[in-house]
């Protein structure tokens, strides 16, 4: 159930995640709060990844059981990684269009609608090559 290339794959995108988390300009109040946030949950993203399978996985008498509720973690460690972020980037760039004089109002909207559905499509998109790359392509 667990492949080498599995860890190797989430450090890599805990990595790339935490370097996006700690370089985003936030204000004072939450930025500390957003980045013990993202180290978190990165930690326990990689302690889910190479635990579950080395120690519970055992426990479950059914292996289709077991390989559920190991799909449902990730799946929910995808979430609680990449929604944040995405709805903190969406922000950041709507709190950069709004400052911007060279736009009318509905411009300053469209721009913002526009990025809005591109990082929705790709944080939507990229939960299927996430969960085949985890779940093993089984």
């Amino acid at each position: 159930m667990q492949y080498p290339s599995n860890v190797i794959v989430a450090i890599v995108i805990s990595i790339i995640h935490i370097f996006i988390s700690f370089n985003l300009r936030f204000p004072n109040k939450y930025k500390n709060k957003f980045r013990i946030y993202s180290a978190l949950i990165n930690f326990s993203f990689i302690i889910f990844l190479i635990g579950f399978p080395m120690f519970f996985y055992d426990i479950f008498s059914n292996p289709i059981e077991a390989s559920g509720i190991y799909f449902e973690g990730l799946a929910i460690l995808y979430i609680l990684l990449f929604l944040p972020l995405i709805s903190v980037i969406i922000f950041l760039f709507g709190k950069w269009i709004v400052k911007l004089d060279t736009f009318s109002k509905l411009t300053k909207y469209i721009a913002l609608i526009g990025p809005s559905l591109i990082l929705v499509g790709l944080g939507i998109i990229g939960y299927y090559p996430f969960m085949l790359t985890f779940y093993g392509f089984s």
